[in-house]
């Protein structure tokens, strides 16, 4: 098990605190550990939801491009039917 000494000015010894108090740890060892682990599930959730996201937008771009090549069609099948009345 390893010893480590964190030396902290003022301002870090607030946001120590403030660490302390969202964790509901009472020691700053447990917890900086309980923020260094949600650190890396965040920073995993975080690469997952901009994947998601990714994927999201290019399924809204092809949805994009489907609707407006449809309109397109359409427009075009109801240009043809006016030239055929004239």
């Amino acid at each position: 098990m390893g010893h480590y000494t964190i030396r902290t000015n003022d301002d870090e010894d607030q946001v120590i605190r403030k660490a302390q108090e969202a964790t509901g740890m009472a020691s700053a060892s447990k917890a900086f550990m309980t923020a260094i682990l949600e650190l890396q599930r965040n920073r995993d959730e975080i690469t997952q939801l901009r994947r998601s996201l990714a994927q999201e937008k290019a399924r809204s771009q092809e949805l994009v491009s489907s609707v407006n090549q449809f309109r397109s069609s359409l427009n075009t099948m109801f240009g043809l039917a006016d030239n055929g009345k004239s």
